[in-house]
């Protein structure tokens, strides 16, 4: 019988902070904390920078902390999830940008208008020829 020493379920586990300035023995230090794997898709889709997306992460794992008081337990991370993409949302909404979809909609539908009637043209000629065609087609 073998023993497996596997040293990766030994490691002690870290606890998880939120990113402050901590005042410890007189100093300051930065406590560091990973941000969403998901969080460069969120900035994409929000339209904000990753470095402005990493600052709003952090204001919402803050909110979380507050809000629930406590850290790491799944209570929290769901508030630091919704509070992120709530600010997410702010941050979107607060952009001056105009929305180009309709209107480049319509001008595809403007473009697209007298091919349109050309091919309803078409098949009114084709159905009136077919009609009036001297060999008639009957269903077997």
């Amino acid at each position: 019988m073998t023993h497996c020493n596997n040293r990766a379920h030994h490691r002690p586990k870290k606890r998880i902070r939120a990113a402050q300035d901590t005042a410890e023995n007189g100093r300051l230090e930065k406590q560091m904390m990973k941000t969403p794997k998901l969080l460069p898709w969120y900035a994409r889709k929000a339209g904000v920078s990753i470095e402005r997306a990493t600052v709003l992460w952090h204001k919402a794992v803050r909110e979380a902390t507050a809000e629930t008081g406590w850290v790491g337990t799944s209570e929290y991370w769901g508030e630091a999830m919704n509070s992120f993409l709530r600010l997410l949302e702010e941050e979107r909404d607060s952009f001056c940008a105009p929305h180009v979809t309709p209107f480049v909609r319509t001008q595809n539908r403007i473009w697209r208008l007298p091919l349109t009637a050309m091919e309803d043209m078409f098949a009114a000629f084709s159905a009136n020829w077919q009609r009036h065609d001297g060999t008639s087609r009957k269903a077997a």
